[in-house]
Formats: structure tokens, sequence, C-alpha cells
């Protein structure tokens, strides 16, 4: 197969193609990166160097970013090693050669009148005159002379040939141009890679084991260049069937991205509209339960108000009969009033006033919540599960207790002494629908009265211990006989529980979804404490009397 040559780029030289990146002046031996970019060598070595002051461990091309050398590389050697042994690109630096010949002043280089033309031989600017003169002599009759105004530096260097880079190339400079530019060369030296004259091939290059002629050197060199631009092709090619194909993609997935966020809208749409709707049902069914609450309410205070009516007239009546002068009238008066006063009891209506109707709860739909839940699993989404609640002390409690396990166990130190300064609070606030448990550890025979729980609106953080609970500004207390309410007591049966606490019992608070604080004895629920509880709440433990050391159990959620 026929080889082919390179050609030349015919397309206009441009200035800056000469130029550094990093200092904008014409390459001063210019060295090729990894990367393959040019800069430089006192450019690299100012990029090494601006690096090593940082705290990055490789230094980078500043057009690329890719890295000029390891960090290794860069620890083992100095700055000017490590730059020299880059490569240099010798037609690069001939290129800003044939650039500076052409944009120096032009003058001729004989007679220094205005320069027209320039040998692409000896690269000297000539005049008119001078060229004429440049083409009469024997040694230059045949360099080839052209115009200024067409030549371009690429045009200039293809066209110079190869000089004897021995002895007899002796080259003189005068103003920046070359006068004479020695002899052609016709050979060359492999082991040493110049270009020489038969004279000096004899006379200095004798030993050498491969001199050959420079035109089979510059065939195989073409060769090889056409081969690597080949394969610079195909890689290029390469390259840009690949970009085609990440191009390509890149476009589905903007298409795949506008129909994914079309079907998201809808499904979300569609999840709108069902919790919408399950909104409404359950709005309106809350409100149809609370109006029902309401008429009982309304039954009930239009009985106690019918019933205080009747009440009001018979004391009214009796002021009458006891104002009045005794006669025998008046006496049968009394009697009947009597037996009609007698007959009033209103101890039914008054019950009737004190097991008024719960609030009712908000039931939320777990099939809509479930189908939302599928829909979201569907679409791929898995959400992140809450932490569950744990019951944990305070670091803030009575003086009198020992926090240990981690402030889940709370014991009372010197029990039989000391029943007070035994308040211990949960860390955390209570969230609703979950039970919040202490199990008895121990307990001594010493006092006569047992455990105390109930809630306190103040932070753990801002609670001034005290002695007792009771003094607290904001608490709930339920002990076995009575309840305690900002100070307010009320005596009840309810906390009846609290008495048959033994070793092992369990004792839990809870706060439903309608605000109700709830007791719980071993696990059973021992009805409403007390009605919409302000929140945030915090559990409070007051380990008195009897109960001496408590363990928080893990934390239950009820449905």
């Amino acid at each position: 197969m026929k080889s082919e040559t390179l050609k030349p780029k015919s397309s206009a030289f441009d200035p800056r193609d000469t130029e550094c990146c990093v200092c904008s002046h014409d390459f001063v031996d210019p060295k090729i990166l990894p990367c393959g970019h040019i800069l430089c060598r006192p450019c690299v070595i100012s990029c090494l160097e601006s690096s090593s002051s940082s705290s990055n461990d490789q230094s980078d091309c500043p057009l690329c970013r890719r890295a000029i050398v390891d960090s290794e590389e860069r620890a083992a050697r100095k700055w000017d090693e490590v730059v020299d042994a880059l490569p240099t690109d010798f037609a690069m630096e001939a290129l800003v050669a044939s650039s500076r010949a052409l944009s120096e002043s032009r003058t001729c280089g004989v007679c220094d009148a205005e320069a027209s033309s320039v040998c692409l031989r000896c690269w000297v600017l000539l005049c008119a005159s001078c060229v004429r003169l440049h083409r009469s002599f024997l040694t230059t009759r045949h360099h080839p002379v052209e115009s200024l105004t067409s030549v371009t530096p690429m045009h200039l260097l293809s066209r110079r040939p190869a000089f004897c880079s021995g002895e007899c190339h002796d080259q003189e400079e005068d103003t920046g141009h070359v006068l004479d530019v020695g002899t052609v060369s016709r050979l060359f030296c492999v082991d040493h890679g110049v270009a020489l004259c038969t004279d000096c091939a004899v006379a200095d290059h004798r030993a050498c084991p491969e001199v050959r002629r420079l035109e089979d050197v510059a065939k195989e060199t073409d060769q090889q260049l056409v081969e690597m631009s080949a394969k610079l092709s195909a890689a290029e090619s390469e390259l840009d069937g690949a970009l085609r194909k990440v191009n390509a993609r890149s476009a589905e997935v903007d298409r795949s991205e506008q129909a994914a966020v079309a079907k998201l809208n809808e499904v979300f749409e569609q999840l709108h509209q069902l919790v919408e709707k399950a909104r409404e049902d359950l709005t309106s069914s809350a409100r149809a339960a609370h109006d029902e609450v309401r008429s009982e309410l309304a039954e009930v205070k239009t009985l106690l108000e019918r019933r205080r009516r009747s009440v009001a007239s018979y004391k009214g009546l009796l002021t009458h009969v006891t104002d009045l002068v005794p006669c025998p009238s008046l006496t049968e008066a009394k009697v009947r009033l009597h037996e009609s006063v007698s007959a009033i009891n209103v101890s039914a209506d008054v019950q009737s006033a004190t097991t008024l109707p719960s609030m009712p709860r908000v039931k939320v739909d777990a099939a809509v919540i479930k189908r939302v839940q599928v829909e979201l699993e569907h679409l791929g989404y898995r959400e992140e599960k809450p932490k569950e609640p744990d019951l944990v002390f305070h670091e803030n409690r009575g003086t009198n207790i020992l926090l240990t396990e981690d402030r889940k166990t709370a014991e009372r130190m010197a029990p039989e002494n000391n029943p007070g300064q035994g308040m211990i609070v949960s860390r955390d606030a209570m969230e609703e629908d979950v039970l919040y448990e202490v199990r008895v550890d121990q307990m001594t025979d010493n006092w006569n009265y047992t455990l105390r729980v109930g809630v306190t609106g103040t932070r753990p953080a801002h609670l001034s211990m005290v002695y007792w609970y009771e003094d607290f500004d904001d608490y709930f207390i339920i002990c076995h006989c009575s309840l305690f309410d900002h100070g307010e007591t009320v005596e009840t049966d309810y906390g009846k529980a609290l008495e048959t606490l033994r070793v092992g019992s369990r004792v839990g608070l809870l706060l439903d979804s309608c605000g109700n604080l709830h007791l719980y004895v071993d696990g059973c629920d021992q009805g409403v404490a007390k009605h919409s509880v302000s929140q945030p709440c915090f559990a409070l433990f007051d380990i008195r009397n009897r109960v001496t050391k408590v363990t928080a159990l893990p934390s239950r959620r009820l449905q």
C-alpha cells in the first residue's frame, strides 16, 4: 500500500498559536505536558511551585486540571529535573523562530532598506535590490525567494532545508537575521539525532553505527507521522461516536425525566384528591360526633336549668310562708310545702352532670393511609421511620435521686430516712398514644403510701427541684386517693390501683390523641385522669414513701 505524506495546513496562521496560555508571550523552551497541552518551561515551574505552596497533593494543568506530575514523583525530584524530563516541542520552537523572523522590523538584512521579500532557505529579509543581488551569486541563485505579503511562518518553516549541525555550520547573526546558513545536510546520525553534511559525517561520526540518508529518515518519519495521525483520527472518531451516544442518552434522560415528572404529578394529584376527600369525610364525621356531644350536653343543661328553676320557685314560696302571720290555713300550707320539698331529689340530676359524655376521638381512615403508603412504595419512595420515643429521665432531678443505666433507672438514696426530693421527669415531651412505663424494682415498709405519678408543663431544664411536687408551679399528680391539679385537690379513688403496687409492678402514663391523660397499672387502663392536658407536657414520677427504685421500660405506641 502506497504511503501518504503529511501536507502542511493551508489555513491562515494565527499569532496566538505560538503564545503560552500562562504568560501570554511566545513559547520559550516549550514543554509538552502529559495531557498534551504546551507550556513554557518557566511557566511549568511556576505552576509546580504554586501548587507546592498550597495543600494540593498534585500539580494540575491550568487548562484541563489534569495532573502534571504525581505527588510521589514531585517529592522525589527537584522542579528543574521534573520539568526537564518533560518532552520539548521542537516543532513549536521552530515555529516561534519562524514567526519571529517575519514579525521583527522589516528591514533588509544586507543594506537596511525596507524589506519586501524573504529567502525561504536563508531566512533573511531582502529589499528589491538585494533580491537581484542574492540571485546573482552562484551559491544562492537557486534559493526560493517569496514576497512578505504572501509568506506565513508555517510556510517559511516548511520550505527551509535542514543544515549540518557540525563544525561547518557557522552561523552569524546581525540584528536577529541569519546571514550565512551553512551547508545543507544530506545525512542523519540516528545515534546522536543530528543532521550532517558529508564532510562532518566522515570527520566526526565515522564511529557511529547508523548514519543514514536524511531523505530516507525523513520518509520513515513522515510514514510514522501518517500512522500516528491515522491512529489519532481513529481515536478521535471513536470519542466522537461515544460523545454522540452520551448526548443521545442525555436526550433520553431529559425525555424520561419529563415523563417521570408527569407521571408523579398524575399520581400525586390522585393521592391529593383521595386525601382531600378523606379529609372532608373525616372532618364531617368529627363535626357530627362533636355536635352529638353538644346535643347531649344541651339536654343535660336544659334538665338542670329546669330543676334549678323548680328549686328556686319552692325557695320563694318558703320565704313567703315564713314571712306570714301564723294561722290555721298557714299550718296546712306548710305541711303541703314540706311534703313537696321533701319529694325534691336532685341527686340523679347532679349525677348526670358528673357523667358527662367524653370527647369523641378523631378516627383516621387507615385505608387511606395504607393506599398512600402503597403508592409511594410503588414509586420507590421509602420514608425513614421516625425514631421511636423512649423514656429517659432528665438529669435535672430531686437531690435524693441517683440515676444509673444511662438515666433509665432512678433510686432514692437513704429511703428509710428521707421520703422527699424524689422527683424525676422524662427528658422528652410525651407523644400522643405512647405509653411511658416504669417498673417498680425496690420497695420499703417504712412508709404508708406509694408512688405518685403525673405530668408537668414546665420543661425539665427549667424546673426548680423542691422537696415536694406540690411546690411546682405547673403540675397534675395522681395518688391513691386524690388528684392534685395546680394546687387544687380532688378527693377520688381514681388512683386506688397505686396502693396495690409491689416489686415488678408497672405504672405508666399515656396521652391520647384528644389530649386526655390516662393512668396504666400493670398494663390496665384506669380511664381518663384529666381531660385536655396542655402540651408539651413531661411525665413526672415522685418516688416517695414505699417505692424506692424504678426502671424505665421501652415505650410502646398504642393505636
